[in-house]
């Protein structure tokens, strides 16, 4: 079983990610919205206030989705269903997967009402 985080940087590629981890058999998992840390340190830390105009052209909102995968298999899936669909994350700007081992897991995924 393997911990999945999607670092997606593409707000325009989400729904597209959803379907592919549902299609891949990943269907437990969260997303939540993210901020830059480059945004963060230049709209709240006054030091860094002179670089606004800099960060006005970068693209600085992003997702996390976390979720578990059974396998490598249903990972490898969500990469080459994601790259036959025009969202290779190899290509910058679009995200990165990271898959970490789970050695242990407790509790039951959240069944929908």
């Amino acid at each position: 079983m393997y911990f999945i985080v999607l670092l997606l940087y593409r707000e325009d590629m989400l729904d597209d990610f959803l379907s592919i981890f549902v299609e891949a058999g990943i269907n437990d998992a969260i997303v939540v919205n993210g901020t830059s840390f480059a945004r963060s340190l230049v709209y709240e830390v006054p030091i860094f206030a002179g670089l606004r105009k800099a960060m006005e052209k970068n693209r600085s909102y992003s997702y996390v989705i976390f979720g578990y995968a059974k396998d490598e298999y249903s990972i490898r899936e969500v990469v080459e269903i994601a790259k036959e669909e025009g969202m290779d994350l190899d290509r910058p700007g679009v995200g990165m997967l990271l898959a970490i081992n789970i050695a242990m897991k407790f509790g039951q995924k959240q069944e929908l009402a």
